[in-house]
């Protein structure tokens, strides 16, 4: 069974309140960056993998995309985006991102937002986003930075004796697989590192171009919220891959 921990009751309610804060990671770091590197949704079909509460789904049909479908394997969310994010041009789908089938030559534009760290067979997953694209669609997918899940053991920064972050270490970079890391209120997760190499010529070998890499900072009305976020710029959280299918 695929890990499923945002239809876990106790989970889902904290992991909502600060998700819903509009004060969340999301908010001030990825999701700007993240949609300031899409291209014009005006007219486009989207596909939305690991779609949550369906805030993106909804932002895609307002940017003009005349059809967009979410994905997600949470119950919970799912109900959710119905209820707060529905739209005549939004349909929303209940499935995993390893085991939905998609149709070849579908989609304009294939997102996927802080999901693809939970998925284990990445170059599959990769491989059936590549084929359902259209020819010069883009794939543009948001995970944890490489570095952020490197590690196998120590989880956050080496501090000094005064508790100020002194650096942040990187070991089993190289080591590919499973990792266990905290979440919400010291909850356990599983995850799946990846290198850059790995990460990146995964995607090259299934056909799509490599247009940009971003490695979000936070934005200046972030840094007024949480001043600490400060520390992105020593060492970012999140990276984006933004990519294209070929035209022919």
């Amino acid at each position: 069974m695929k890990q499923n921990l945002y239809d876990q009751t106790d989970f889902y309610k904290d992991y909502q309140k600060i998700r819903l804060s509009g004060e969340s990671e999301n908010d001030i770091i990825e999701q700007p960056a993240f949609r300031a590197c899409l291209p014009s949704l005006k007219g486009l079909r989207v596909l939305d993998l690991g779609c949550g509460g369906g805030q993106f789904a909804k932002y895609c049909v307002e940017q003009g995309a005349c059809e967009v479908t979410g994905v997600d394997l949470s119950h919970n969310m799912l109900a959710y985006a119905q209820t707060n994010n529905s739209h005549e041009n939004i349909q929303y789908l209940q499935g995993s991102l390893e085991d939905i089938e998609l149709a070849d030559n579908e989609y304009d534009l294939i997102t996927s937002s802080l999901v693809m760290d939970y998925v284990r067979d990445y170059e599959h997953v990769v491989k059936k986003i590549s084929r359902a694209l259209r020819n010069g669609g883009h794939f543009v997918y948001s995970t944890l930075h490489p570095h952020i899940t490197a590690r196998k053991e120590v989880e956050g920064w080496v501090r000094d004796k005064a508790g100020n972050k002194h650096f942040w270490p990187l070991d089993n970079y190289l080591e590919d697989g499973e990792r266990e890391m905290n979440m919400v209120n010291g909850r356990k997760a599983l995850f799946y590192h990846r290198s850059m190499s790995t990460a990146v010529n995964t995607l090259i070998q299934a056909g799509l171009t490599l247009q940009e890499i971003i490695e979000p900072t936070c934005t200046p009305e972030g840094l007024l919220l949480q001043p600490h976020q400060i520390s992105e710029v020593r060492r970012p959280t999140f990276i984006i891959f933004k990519t294209q299918k070929a035209l022919s």
